[in-house]
């Protein structure tokens, strides 16, 4: 798809900040599959900073099979 929502849960953690593990294992999903550009979107509840992790996981991904963003 062109655009690509990230709509999964975002459970309190031990400390009562955003579990954010389902958010970047569908950002490494994302990295491992993405055949062409697309806009990523954080649909779930997250703080500031989430999308340059979600950046940062599926750039990883990407780099891993040798593509780039």
């Amino acid at each position: 798809g062109e655009i690509v929502f990230i709509a999964v849960g975002t459970p309190p953690d031990e400390d009562g900040s955003a579990d954010l593990r389902y958010v970047l294992e569908v950002a490494r999903t994302i990295g491992r599959h993405l055949a062409r550009p697309a806009i990523v979107v954080d649909k779930s509840t997250v703080p500031v900073g989430t999308a340059d992790k979600v950046r940062a996981t599926i750039a990883a991904e990407l780099a891993a099979r040798g593509e780039s963003i």
